[in-house]
């Protein structure tokens, strides 16, 4: 257990992402008052979701990154993750490819 975390960043499944965007961030909001920064890292794909805690109170998508050249600023601690580094060494499995309807 980590008390007092500003920042929390998951690492999601496929299967998890939904339960990990919806009610184990709200537990988090909830039970962490210190926590001003939430990221989901998909394990399957290059994507990273970045939640912030505005000074109203409000929490707001602060950044949605898909490409490996992108980077996420997390201005309460200083912090720049680049994707490209987040990412290194891990092999995504191959998309398949939608079937044409005609």
């Amino acid at each position: 257990m980590i008390i007092n975390p500003k920042v929390i960043i998951e690492v999601a499944s496929p299967s998890t992402g939904a339960f990990d965007r919806g009610d184990k961030f709200r537990r988090y909001r909830t039970h962490n008052p210190s926590l001003t920064d939430y990221l989901v890292v998909a394990q399957n794909r290059p994507f990273i979701e970045h939640f912030a805690l505005r000074e109203d109170g409000q929490w707001v998508i602060a950044a949605s990154v898909i490409e490996l050249s992108d980077s996420i600023h997390i201005a309460s601690i200083d912090c720049t993750l680049q994707l490209a580094e987040v990412y290194d060494r891990v092999e995504f499995p191959e998309e398949e490819e939608e079937p044409d309807d005609e």
